[in-house]
């Protein structure tokens, strides 16, 4: 249960380190840990008529070699319908272009990877 436990925290120091790195870019966070039926999005922001959907990964190290590789088709595919259901009931979002991000937190550090989904 320990081992648990750190998991979530760490998730979740890991989440509020990447909606601070938003922020500094100009997003707003709308929402953290949205749920869906068919997902969920770890932060939804929004910048300039864009709306950001942010997958937050949290690694006590950083493999850059498969940074890329770490969020699985299903995983993008449970975002992108998580995204969905979060516009079909937040209709102030309509006409904002979709925007889908990979967050890699390690310690103070957060390493971005855009357009994940086209």
């Amino acid at each position: 249960m320990t081992a648990q436990r750190s998991t979530t925290t760490r998730g979740r120091d890991g989440e509020t380190r990447a909606a601070a790195f938003l922020v500094d870019l100009g997003w707003n966070i709308v929402q953290k840990n949205f749920r869906g039926r068919r997902g969920e999005v770890d932060i939804v922001a929004v910048r300039e008529g864009i709306i950001g959907f942010f997958e937050v990964k949290s690694w006590t190290v950083l493999p850059y070699e498969s940074l890329e590789h770490s969020v699985t088709r299903r995983k993008l595919a449970r975002i992108v319908g998580a995204s969905r259901e979060f516009l079909a009931v937040n209709s102030e979002f309509d006409g904002f272009s979709p925007r889908y991000e990979v967050l890699f937190v390690c310690g103070d550090r957060v390493e971005q990877i855009p357009g994940v989904v086209e």
